[in-house]
């Protein structure tokens, strides 16, 4: 990476610019209006990422965005490999969804599957455990639910046009990212949105001057339009677009190499794109029976890392090189009623969901195309959350048929019937107690799409769902007027879940199979606290879970490494404090990520502490309203270390994951 001997003049000069661009708007914008905070749903315990977080972090991955949650990790040190974990539970055991639209199956066990823009992000819903039917068949460790932003999140109040332009620099890797949003209503039933955004960089730098990352860019593109054809009926069609492409590490999860044999991970050019649209229904006649929504979508997921495969044709270690795609099309349908039975109040969730997946490969090396496997799911479910005064109970039932389709070896269905029950009291004095419980079912994945030219002879009928149930404890606390001008909201969560027929794959490389390999346990505990008084702001989480894994060789120092549940974590402490300076559009944040050592199982890795700090104006008046700008240090005492939800975790071995050092990073953005 290119040495930068001023990393902070292209700052200045990026803040002088558009600083200037904003002060020549000559009409004053009318009353800002703020996305809603990205919230976080936990059950009964729901909590908040922060007000405004993405502007806070300048977010450029979803990380980010996420990782103040507790028992929430993201770990990756460039958006092609960043993986979601919940729980201990990775992204093949978790439900995602992008604007209602699945994201289904591994392209590739060295890549996260998980590939969105955090400027488009509206909201974001994480269910930290699975205790609700309504987050769907496979989620083992819980479910997340990204939605984008439409026209009329961000319209200010009368307006019929608006625009958003941004600019943001990162002194670590040499990032740059500029993006447009434009917005407006052409007629009042019409609404339409266009965004696109384009970032470049270079390789990073761990603490210690280690390259990692990737040297290339990135390109993301968002329509969404929505058309009000009665008072009580919309349509919303979407269509959007990430892509990825430049030298990345052969295998994501490491940095790229020199070293001999099968360590060696070179850079080599890469595309890894999604593609999804969407269309939306939604019908309100202001009655209480009927609210429903109904989506139907595509989404398209491809890699490929096969462009540079002539220069190892002789190399054993890299012959796999190739080009990967998966592709679900699916619907939703869902209706809520609310009625009352005497003195019970009802609100009555029904659902339905379907979705059919593939994927396929072609070997770069010698053109062959390899079919891959399909599932279908058909799923029904009815929920209904009963309440009598301040107690509450929710019932839940869900049927999954699902059937994996195999082509040499046939097909197999899976059919369950899954329940889930929720209790929970409100007391008068600000406390609320819940407990729940719910069965766990995932009917197996289609293979992973690298695996597919030797691994697709797995023999379905030797093939079990996994299966299991979570219980779970909580008790939160929501007070304001203590002391005055101030605000304290408390959670603390018990969990327990309990996994059959855990899948993995293993065996030789071109012998790879599918196979059920035992049970496991995880319990865990989490803790939560926000408090604001008047303009400061503090908040504090912690989270804990132990991973057992039981009938498993005991030769493999750490199978959770192939299977979707068993990567073990120390305890992780999060704190943020923040203050706004009233009248003057100015505030402040210091965040800080603690990660306990971990040392269980044959396994051992590094604890460590991470902290930022940024500071972000945005007047409040004039001919400067409309503009935000941020500058931040990132890793401010510039720490050498791994994440312990990396693949490989221990600094003394060749191939860990090295986290980015210090980053520094402004942004402007202008709203008009």
């Amino acid at each position: 990476m290119p040495q930068l001997n001023t990393p902070l003049r292209p700052i200045a000069l990026l803040l002088l610019g558009l600083s200037s661009f904003a002060h020549a708007a000559e009409a004053d914008s009318d009353a800002d209006t703020e996305l809603s905070a990205i919230t976080v749903t936990a059950n009964q315990s729901p909590s908040q990422v922060g007000t405004d977080k993405i502007h806070v972090r300048q977010a450029d991955s979803i990380r980010d965005v996420l990782r103040d949650i507790p028992g929430v990790y993201v770990g990756g040190t460039n958006n092609m490999n960043q993986q979601i974990q919940v729980r201990g539970v990775g992204e093949s055991g978790l439900n995602i969804s992008i604007d209602g639209a699945r994201q289904l199956g591994t392209i590739f066990h060295h890549n996260g599957r998980t590939l969105i823009d955090a400027d488009l992000l509206k909201r974001v819903n994480v269910d930290v455990g699975s205790h609700s039917v309504t987050s769907g068949m496979g989620a083992l460790g819980g479910a997340v639910q990204f939605t984008t932003v439409s026209a009329t999140d961000m319209l200010q109040d009368g307006a019929a046009f608006g625009g958003k332009v941004k600019s943001s620099y990162a002194t670590n890797n040499n990032q740059w990212q500029n993006s447009v949003m434009l917005y407006g209503k052409p007629v009042d039933s019409l609404d339409v949105l266009g965004y696109v955004n384009y970032k470049s960089m270079n390789l990073g730098e761990s603490g210690d001057g280690r390259p990692l990352g990737g040297d290339g860019k990135e390109v993301d593109y968002l329509v969404k339009a929505g058309w009000q054809i009665t008072p009580n009926q919309k349509i919303t069609v979407s269509a959007e677009r990430n892509d990825l492409s430049g030298l990345y590490p052969a295998r994501l999860e490491f940095p790229h190499n020199d070293l001999p044999g099968s360590q060696y991970v070179p850079l080599i050019h890469q595309t890894y794109q999604r593609d999804t649209q969407t269309l939306g229904y939604e019908y309100a006649p202001g009655n209480d029976w009927i609210d429903l929504s109904a989506k139907i979508y595509r989404s398209k997921t491809m890699l490929d890392n096969g462009k540079d495969h002539a220069r190892f044709v002789n190399n054993q270690w890299l012959n796999w090189l190739a080009k990967l795609e998966i592709e679900t099309v699916g619907a939703t349908l869902k209706n809520t009623s609310h009625f009352d039975t005497g003195r019970a109040n009802h609100a009555l969730n029904i659902g339905y969901e379907f979705y059919d997946t593939d994927n396929s490969k072609t070997d770069a090396r010698t053109g062959q195309y390899s079919q891959g496997e399909s599932g279908r799911l058909h799923s029904l479910y009815v929920e209904d959350k009963i309440a009598v005064g301040n107690f509450s109970l929710t019932p839940g039932l869900r049927y999954d048929h699902y059937t994996l389709e195999n082509p040499s070896t046939g097909e197999k269905t899976y059919d369950r019937y899954s329940k889930a029950l929720e209790a929970a009291y409100q007391f008068d004095s600000g406390f609320k107690a819940y407990v729940a419980y719910a069965d766990l079912f995932r009917a197996p994945d289609t293979m992973n799409a690298m695996f597919l030219s030797y691994a697709n002879n797995t023999n379905l009928n030797d093939l079990q769902p996994e299966t299991g149930h979570t219980s779970e404890i909580g008790l939160s606390y929501n007070r304001s007027g203590l002391l005055g001008d101030d605000e304290l909201n408390l959670q603390t969560k018990l969990f327990r879940s309990d996994y059959d027929n855990i899948i993995a794959v293993s065996g030789p490389q071109n012998r790879l199979s599918r196979k059920n390999i035992g049970s496991g346990r995880i319990d865990g505990f989490e803790a939560s606290a926000q408090y604001r008084y008047q303009n400061l702001r503090a908040n504090v989480g912690f989270s804990k879970s132990d991973i057992d894994l039981y009938d498993i060789d005991p030769a493999n120092k750490e199978p959770g490494n192939n299977t979707a549940i068993g990567r073990n974590m120390g305890a992780k402490w999060n704190l943020s404090l923040a203050y706004d300076w009233t009248g003057t559009g100015i505030s402040a944040q210091w965040d800080s990520v603690f990660q306990r050592r971990y040392t269980s199982h044959n396994v051992e890795k590094p604890g460590y502490g991470v902290s930022d700090i940024s500071v972000h104006w945005k007047p409040q008046s004039g001919s400067l309203k409309g503009l935000k700008t941020s500058f931040g240090v990132y890793n401010v005492f510039d720490k050498f270390y791994v994440s312990q939800s990396a693949r490989q975790q221990s600094l003394q071995v060749p191939i860990p994951d090295y986290e980015m050092g210090r980053n520094v990073k402004a942004t402007v953005a202008y709203r008009f």
